[in-house]
Formats: structure tokens, C-alpha cells, sequence
């Protein structure tokens, strides 16, 4: 398992490394929906990226407060259970099951929008 928090580069594992990635972008981003009547503002929460096969965790990450993500370095041989969990107990967790990571940008293009994200 490799434990990420939004740093790269990160480590990288023989099983699960790879070109792969989850980002959390447009309407992907990390939000709940206060009572307020402001509707779903960004958020920081936890993300857990399991194999969708075994449960085995692969990578843990935290979405930045603006609600944007990254899970890198992932193989494209599996597929992933994404679960982010709202550690205050307020909100239901929120899962995308069998994902399959994208490989549209390199890790450089990733490396730049960690950046933008952690510097808006």
C-alpha cells in the first residue's frame, strides 16, 4: 500500500504502479450538500482507492479543500473501488465501483495540476 496526500512524486509499487490515475475534476470534484440552502460546496475529505477484486487497499489520498483529487500511479491492469468518507460522520460515503483509471495525461500534466489545485 502506498499512502498519498496529494505529493508527488509518490512511492511506487510493483503491483499497482503504472500510468494510470483518478482526478477529481468539474463535476467530480469532492462536495456535500449542506442544509443551508447554499447547495454542494467543495470539500477536504479522505479518499481510499481499493482493488475492485480483493479489497486490498492500494492508495489513500485527500482531496484539497477547493474538492479537487488525484489518485496517481496506478496500474491500468486493474480495476478500483474509489470510496471518499466524511470523517466528521455527517454525510453518507460516496463510492465509484470496478473504475478504470485514465491515462490521457503524463505525469508532468499530473504534477501541474496538483500545482494549480493546491494554489488556486
Amino acid at each position: 500500500m502506498s499512502v498519498v496526500f496529494n505529493d508527488l512524486p509518490v512511492v511506487w509499487d510493483d503491483k499497482y504502479g503504472g500510468p494510470g490515475y483518478f482526478a477529481g475534476t468539474g463535476d467530480g470534484i469532492v462536495t456535500i450538500d449542506r442544509d443551508d440552502g447554499n447547495g454542494k460546496v467543495p470539500i477536504a475529505r479522505e479518499i481510499t482507492c481499493f482493488n475492485a477484486q480483493t479489497l486490498e487497499v492500494v492508495r489513500k489520498v485527500w482531496s484539497f479543500d477547493n474538492g479537487h483529487y488525484i489518485v496517481p500511479n496506478l496500474s491500468t491492469d486493474y480495476q478500483y473501488l474509489l470510496i471518499l468518507r466524511d470523517y466528521n460522520d455527517e454525510f453518507a460515503p460516496f463510492g465509484y465501483d470496478f473504475y478504470t483509471p485514465e491515462t490521457t495525461l503524463t505525469y508532468a500534466e499530473q504534477q501541474t495540476l496538483l500545482a494549480q489545485w493546491a494554489n488556486p
